[in-house]
Parts: C-alpha cells; structure tokens; sequence
C-alpha cells in the first residue's frame, strides 16, 4: 500500500509505503516515509516496524480483531488507520522540526450491545474529550473532558500504538 502527498513544507510530492512480512507469523508491517527532491528522486525520511500493528501480535492465526486499515495524506497530516471488530482508530502525524509528531488520536468503538465510545486526545493541548451513546435511543450517555499531560509526546521514530491507556 501506498500513497503519495505533501508531508513537509517544500510543495514535492513525497510518498508513503507500508509492506508486510507475509512469512513471518505475525504478520507485521514496515512504514516507510519518502521525501522528494528537487531532481525527481526520492529520499527516505524515516523507517519503522512499530508505528502499525502487527495483524497477529500472539503469532499464529488468530487476529486480536485489531488490524491495519489505511494510511492517507490529507493536508500535510500523516494518518495512520486501524479497525477494529467493531469500529477504528487512529493517529495523526505532522512533520515539524525535523520530526513526525505525534498531533492526535482518535478511536470510535461499539460494545455490540448499544453503546459508542468516542476517544479524542489532541496532543497540542492536551485535552482529551470521551463521548458514549446510545445508538438504540440515539441519545448522549456521558460526555467528558479532561487535561492529559503525557511526557515525551511521541514522534513516528518511537511510536507504538496502544502501548498505553491514551492512545
């Protein structure tokens, strides 16, 4: 999987690929970022194995119903999709100062009995805002926001998604 957009500030066109290891039993996936260059190359940015979830993380064959959906470049923002058995989430990503920088995640899941969950921290500000309702009444159960400091904000070289309770 591909895709191509503008990441940083420099109007080339960069691009991103993800591949898998099919062989190994874990499945895991390898993102690769490309900047590119004023002669039409390209100039690999950053390579990690942890940014996307493995789609067997036990081994085997059998996925934990988290698994790697997409990834888009939408106005400069890098993004990262998974789904989930019922719903998603994701990361986005911005290149400043030289860093992919952790700038937001957002989660959407269902319980099968009713209920969404709605997730949203902005890393700019630190506030992260859950949101639950009831599909069967379509009404709002619980609505909250709180300030999260987290230290070490994470950049896309360090990153590992759901290596914590945030994000």
């Amino acid at each position: 999987m591909s895709e191509i957009g503008k990441i940083n500030n420099d109007k080339i066109l960069d691009s991103v690929a993800v591949t898998q290891d099919t062989i190994h039993e874990k499945r895991p996936y390898r993102l690769e970022i490309f900047f590119g260059q004023n002669d039409n190359n390209k100039k690999l940015a950053l390579k990690t194995d942890k940014a996307i979830l493995p789609d067997f993380p036990d081994g085997g064959d059998v996925s934990n119903g988290e698994r790697f959906w997409e990834i888009e470049i939408i106005n400069r923002d890098l993004w990262i999709k998974h789904e989930l058995l019922r719903g998603h989430f994701k990361h986005k990503f911005q290149y400043r100062e030289g860093k992919f920088k952790l700038m937001q995640f957002k989660s959407v899941a269902s319980d099968g009995r009713g209920k969404i969950f709605y997730r949203n921290l902005d890393f700019l500000t630190g506030i992260r805002r859950t949101q639950t309702d009831s599909y069967e009444q379509n009404k709002v159960l619980k609505k909250e926001e709180e300030f999260i400091k987290i230290k070490g904000k994470p950049d896309l070289s360090n990153f590992e998604p759901k290596s914590n309770r945030y994000y």
